[in-house]
């Protein structure tokens, strides 16, 4: 048994790398969106759905 797993780790281990760095990629990712959109915005409060809006810079133009 040992000696049959023992040529497998190494290919594994890629693989695993291959994984945690697909899944850094997808970190990073929602990270980004996390940071245009926070999760704040469940509260409920007009104000904040406003602000995202460029109504304002219209109102004023």
């Amino acid at each position: 048994m040992l000696a049959t797993s023992e040529p497998r780790l190494p290919a594994t281990r890629v693989y695993f790398l291959d994984v945690t760095r697909r899944f850094t990629k997808i970190n990073r990712v929602l990270t980004n969106q996390r940071r245009q959109y926070p999760l704040r915005k469940r509260k409920r409060s007009s104000t904040n759905h406003t602000r995202d809006l460029p109504l304002p810079l219209k109102v004023n133009v």
